[in-house]
């Protein structure tokens, strides 16, 4: 009976890490998604790009 108990609790620590795992990743997805809002063209940010700043203010 202990060992189960045991092996159910190890489970749920494990469920629970990976959930966390999981919210964290989700959360850092969200920061990239944002910051590539905030920066839509960093490829050309800082290089010689006077023929993209026709079209686009950098």
């Amino acid at each position: 009976m202990d060992r189960l108990l045991a092996d159910v609790k190890e489970r749920y620590e494990q469920v629970k890490r990976d959930r966390d795992r999981q919210v964290e990743l989700g959360h850092r997805r969200e920061d990239i998604r944002q910051q590539q809002r905030r920066n839509p063209l960093p490829e050309f940010k800082g290089q010689n790009c006077d023929k993209f700043s026709r079209n686009w203010k950098l």
